[in-house]
């Protein structure tokens, strides 16, 4: 099939395809998947899919410096800052991607000239207001440069041109948003094609099968982004695949005291690993 747009190229060549080429064959897990936060977890950015207002006195971030209000501007996405006093000079980012299910909230991303950014205004559900992003400042602050530390859970895939872990240069197109199929099973082009071609007698091994995988490799999956932060980064983390071994990328700062905080961004892997259930 000539005609299967291939949105980006794994280190290792494999292409991927993105989860809608899986629905012809698992449309059932496909609308499923739809719903899930993983899948929702990144998305190009609308006016219909943010979640906070953007009516007048609902729109706002009030810092001790500046104001900055979510707006439309040619029908799309907008944070606009104003600073308050002297000159009042006046920014305008766009809201490119948001970060998040929207379960607990969402952040936005900027894809600006000099790079990928995070934006200072994000939305919080359970107070269903705009807030000051988590460790930015109660000023305006330069917009926070995000890299693959900070794409990698929330993406499926997304590569630096010069391979450089700490860069936040991107061709946003070729990001394959979302916690997707591809994520856990491994870039599905060359599935695609051989299913579109299938003879009836050979049999297609191109996908990682979850049930294939050792417990520990399981593990190391689910870990890649649910063990909290992680140094001693030796490979880029795009470049872990189902199958690998995590460790071999990077380790936890705390493998041995995990959180005991349950958030999305702390070490589950690690209280998991040392419960009751788990060491018995």
């Amino acid at each position: 099939i000539s005609d299967l747009e291939v949105i980006a190229y794994h280190y290792n060549g494999k292409g991927y395809v993105g989860s809608s080429t899986c629905m012809e064959c698992h449309r059932g897990i496909y609308e499923t998947h739809l719903n899930t936060a993983h899948y929702n977890t990144s998305i190009f950015a609308t006016l219909e899919n943010i979640k906070g207002s953007f009516k007048e006195g609902e729109n706002l971030v009030s810092l001790l410096d500046a104001e900055i209000r979510m707006v439309s501007k040619k029908g799309e996405p907008v944070q606009h800052a104003q600073i308050k006093y002297g000159n009042r000079r006046t920014f305008d980012w766009t809201m490119d991607i948001t970060i998040g299910s929207g379960l607990k909230g969402q952040s936005y991303l900027s894809n600006q000239p000099d790079g990928l950014f995070q934006l200072q205004a994000s939305y919080f559900v359970p107070a269903d207001t705009w807030i000051n992003s988590p460790n930015y400042t109660n000023r305006l602050n330069p917009l926070r440069p995000v890299n693959d530390q900070c794409l990698k859970c929330h993406v499926t895939f997304a590569k630096n041109p010069d391979d450089a872990i700490n860069s936040n240069q991107y061709d946003i197109s070729k990001i394959v948003l979302g916690v997707d199929c591809e994520k856990c099973h491994g870039p599905a082009e060359k599935h695609v094609r051989f299913q579109k071609n299938w003879n009836g007698v050979s049999k297609d091994s191109s996908l990682v099968k979850l049930s294939s995988l050792t417990r520990q490799q399981s593990l190391d999956l689910c870990a890649s982004c649910h063990s909290g932060l992680r140094n001693n980064q030796t490979q880029n983390p795009f470049k872990f695949l189902p199958g690998d071994t995590l460790v071999n990328f990077s380790k936890n700062y705390n493998s041995l005291r995990p959180s005991t905080n349950l958030d999305v961004h702390g070490n589950q892997y690690g209280l998991l690993t040392s419960s009751r259930c788990f060491t018995e």
